[in-house]
């Protein structure tokens, strides 16, 4: 008699109208579309009906996106707005998207934005004037990701080694480090002290920021010695000689990248983002 009921109301003409008529709001109209599905998921209706009522969800959903061009505002041919790529990061999160087609297609768009080096130039920047701590900011960031199923690699996950001989740039470069939210940081004074942090837990690293040139061992030297045992470190080069030539000769033995002096937080940041990030 349930299963019965159900078949009713599911295959009426109208069960799409009555059904947006109780939810007003586009968004409100997709959620109930996904929290319907989910129930119908669960429900002990025999398999071959669940399975063609969950598609047909997933199809009542996914006309209703496109007739409504609800993806339009974060479509891959122009730059959305942070808040926008966010706000349906967050419907992802929630679990708006019915499963099939429709949360495909919404992670594949989200995913397209979060990850490209424009969006997070664009969300660092609305960070700069953040009252709350960034640390918070990003964390929440990742967060949201997470239950969008769109994981990065959360900043206080991190470990880094940094090298740097000046105290003022290390000390600047640790600030921004621990902005960012990383907690786990090795400090190393100059090349050699680098390299002896490095040999002692080469395996608990993700990540070395490191100064070109410093006394005892330079930054290449010592990224020559990690590329023997690490091949595929992430390992960001920070130089005051960003020359064609400098920035070749440290291409030639695999950096992941460089970033020269000066530079503001969000570079570094943007940086790092990138590297840690990378599919």
């Amino acid at each position: 008699m349930i299963v019965a009921h159900l078949r009713r109301h599911l295959e009426a003409r109208d069960f799409t109208q009555r059904l947006f008529e109780t939810a007003r709001t586009p968004r409100a109209r997709i959620k109930a579309l996904a929290d319907l599905q989910r129930r119908v998921g669960r429900s002990t209706l025999p398999d071959g009906l669940r399975e063609r009522y969950v598609r047909m969800l997933d199809e009542i959903q996914n006309t209703f996106l496109r007739t409504n061009k609800v993806f339009a505002r974060i479509a891959k041919d122009r730059p959305p707005h942070v808040d926008e790529v966010m706000e349906f990061a967050s419907l992802l999160a929630e679990g708006a998207f019915t499963e099939g087609k429709c949360v495909v297609a919404a992670r594949e768009l989200v995913g397209h934005h979060v990850r490209s080096t424009a969006f997070l130039r664009a969300y660092l920047a609305r960070c700069k004037d953040a009252t709350e701590q960034r640390a918070d900011r990003f964390a929440q960031f990742f967060a949201t990701l997470a239950a969008a199923g769109l994981p990065m690699r959360a900043m206080n996950t991190l470990r880094v080694l940094l090298a740097d001989d000046e105290p003022a740039a290390r000390g600047y470069v640790e600030m921004i480090l621990r902005d960012l939210g990383i907690t786990e940081l090795t400090i190393a004074e100059d090349g050699r002290e680098a390299l002896t942090r490095f040999e002692e837990r080469q395996g608990a690293f993700d990540l070395i920021v490191c100064d070109w040139k410093m006394p005892r061992l330079s930054g290449l030297e010592f990224l020559k010695l990690v590329r023997a045992v690490r091949p595929d470190m992430p390992f960001l080069m920070v130089t005051a000689l960003a020359t064609i030539i400098a920035v070749e000769e440290a291409m030639a033995h695999d950096v992941t990248a460089y970033i020269a002096k000066p530079f503001s937080p969000e570079q570094l940041e943007e940086k790092i983002l990138v590297l840690v990030n990378r599919r």
